[in-house]
């Protein structure tokens, strides 16, 4: 009972498990929405919570014009190109609530209460803290969510997650869909920390790279913070740390969009449309500070086609007319640039 024009994706855990996806968004029943089969035909047990459901059925182009898929170990990200994606939340009213300027340890005061950090102390950020313990043995202090309107990621417009476990329904291996868990906004208000500037935009891209999740949406590209792929807003808003998010625009003149982003050797490739190339480099590693974009070549792409990574080479095609031109782009060590 597949539908037409399904999105399609492959996912390769190793030699003995390798599994086709078929996507059909709006298409089929919710049932049909994510089916999965082994090389061999065998279709493998999927649960999808009706959440997850309603995201993949968002919009109304076909799924594999407006479904993109990505594999990391176990699990596959999916995301849906025509979601608008959004904040939520109205702002916390926490109880016995007070202001410091320092958290002392151990802590003092009662157990629940609240103390609004103003400035940073030693091994705490600034924010909201609960107080969970007055003892001599910690934790005595947990940061909450800041007590201000839109400090929530909308997990309705983000990517889903689909995880696998060899183990599950009975030991023949089960799929669960289901909307992932971000982080939630611990410090500043929508001036000083407004998340990422993707929100309001439809996600066109995401991939994982130097241990950050990379979100490519319209002319910007955002990242997660460095060790927490589901953290997207600045640890403390008064200063910048080198794992807080880089958020940066694609330079030139002109609409460019991104379309795919590739991780190659140290460089992240992005292939915009526009007949755009751009790379995403650090002379050191990739922070705030350090990461920048560079404009390297202008080649037309084809949406249709994930481009290949093989070997420090990369393979992506484009459109002409009747026929299709294969691109290589690759490191020229004569030039000191890329083709």
């Amino acid at each position: 009972s597949l539908a037409t024009d399904p999105y399609i994706h492959w996912i390769d855990r190793d030699s003995d498990n390798r599994f086709c996806m078929i996507l059909d968004g709006s298409q089929g029943t919710a049932a049909n929405r994510v089916q999965v089969f082994r090389e061999d035909g065998t279709k493998v047990s999927v649960v999808i919570s009706n959440s997850a459901t309603a995201y993949l059925a968002s919009g109304s182009g076909a799924a594999k014009d407006k479904l993109r898929a990505i594999t990391v170990g176990d699990a596959t990200f999916v995301w849906n190109k025509e979601v608008v994606t959004a904040l939520k939340g109205t702002a916390s009213s926490y109880t016995n609530l007070t202001t410091a300027t320092s958290l002392p340890v151990p802590a003092t005061g009662t157990v629940g209460h609240y103390i609004h950090l103003t400035s940073a102390d030693v091994g705490y950020p600034t924010g909201v803290w609960e107080i969970l313990a007055t003892d001599d043995i910690g934790p005595w202090y947990e940061r909450v969510t800041t007590d201000q309107d839109d400090s929530l990621i909308d997990e309705t417009t983000m990517p889903i997650r689909i995880s696998y476990d060899p183990t599950g329904d009975g030991g023949d291996g089960e799929f669960t869909v289901d909307y992932e868990t971000w982080n939630t906004r611990k410090s500043g208000d929508s001036v000083t920390n407004p998340g990422p500037s993707f929100i309001g935009n439809t996600i066109d891209w995401i991939t994982i790279f130097q241990d950050r999740m990379w979100f490519g949406s319209a002319n910007k590209i955002v990242t997660s913070q460095a060790g927490d792929l589901f953290n997207l807003w600045i640890d403390d808003w008064q200063t910048t740390t080198d794992s807080d998010p880089i958020d940066l625009t694609l330079p030139g003149d002109g609409a460019h969009t991104v379309e795919f982003m590739i991780p190659v050797d140290d460089t992240l490739l992005v292939i915009a449309n526009g007949a755009r190339q751009y790379e995403v480099k650090a002379p050191n590693s990739f922070t705030p500070g350090e990461t920048n974009i560079l404009a390297t070549t202008n080649n037309p792409v084809s949406p249709d086609a994930k481009p290949v990574v093989m070997g420090s080479q990369v393979y992506f095609t484009s459109a002409r007319g009747r026929f299709t031109t294969l691109y290589e782009y690759f490191y020229n060590f004569d030039r000191d640039a890329n083709l």
